[in-house]
């Protein structure tokens, strides 16, 4: 007979005279999942803008996790070229300055492993007050499998060209390239708040960038 150790025991019955007791092959369990950081949050503003990312850790430590973030940049709240804040997943800056920012945010474990994840935010001048306008028009509600179509709506906009996006709040986000179409069929997943937004560009002022956006509840979709 095997040693117990290598089984597990699932019962032991009376037969006849004796005692059977029934083993089963104790399952080997597989290699830990390793966790993955992800940072979530806008990649454009304009100057002047609040802007905050999430970060998220999966799956979830058991232990502590200590969050440090560090904004390099042009400039931030404050006048120097660097900000860092400690202490939460969450972190919320105002950018005086047009240019490239990079976000670094680092995980440490009271386990002792460290994570980092980077993004980047483009910060684009205020756009003046001739630059046009847009606006996003469709739904405002709808569930989990339905298709939802969203249009841009401009005015005063030479030749625009659009860049859709869309952010769940608590949740992901997704931005789609540049191109010239002015609508969006979005086909939800996962129920929740979504926020459907489009960015504009004119041929005639490249340089000013216009943005708008719509909230939509999307609900989870009926069983069948």
């Amino acid at each position: 007979m095997r040693h117990p150790s290598a089984y597990a025991l699932l019962g032991v019955g009376v037969v006849g005279a004796g005692v059977a007791a029934y083993w089963l092959t104790r399952p080997r369990s597989g290699p830990p999942v390793p966790a993955v950081l992800t940072v979530q949050g806008p990649s454009q503003a304009y100057v002047g803008a609040v802007v905050t990312w999430t970060a998220r850790l999966a799956p979830k430590p058991r232990r502590p996790v200590d969050w440090r973030w560090t904004l390099t940049g042009p400039r931030t709240t404050a006048p120097r070229a660097a900000t860092t804040s400690t202490g939460t997943d969450r972190y919320t800056v105002t950018v005086y300055q047009e240019g490239t920012y990079t976000l670094t945010v680092t995980a440490t474990c009271a386990c002792g492993k460290v994570y980092r994840a980077t993004a980047t935010l483009t910060v684009h001048p205020t756009p003046p007050v001739n630059a046009g306008s847009v606006i996003v028009q469709g739904p405002t509600s709808g569930q989990v499998g339905q298709a939802l179509t969203f249009t841009a709506v401009t005015n005063g906009v030479t030749a625009p060209q659009y860049q859709w996006w869309y952010t769940i709040v608590q949740g992901g986000s997704r931005e789609y390239p540049w191109s010239t179409a002015n609508t969006l069929t979005l086909t939800p997943d996962t129920p929740g708040q979504y926020v459907v937004g489009v960015y504009v560009v004119s041929a005639a002022n490249p340089q000013a960038l216009l943005t708008g956006y719509l909230t939509v509840m999307v609900a989870g979709g009926s069983s069948s």
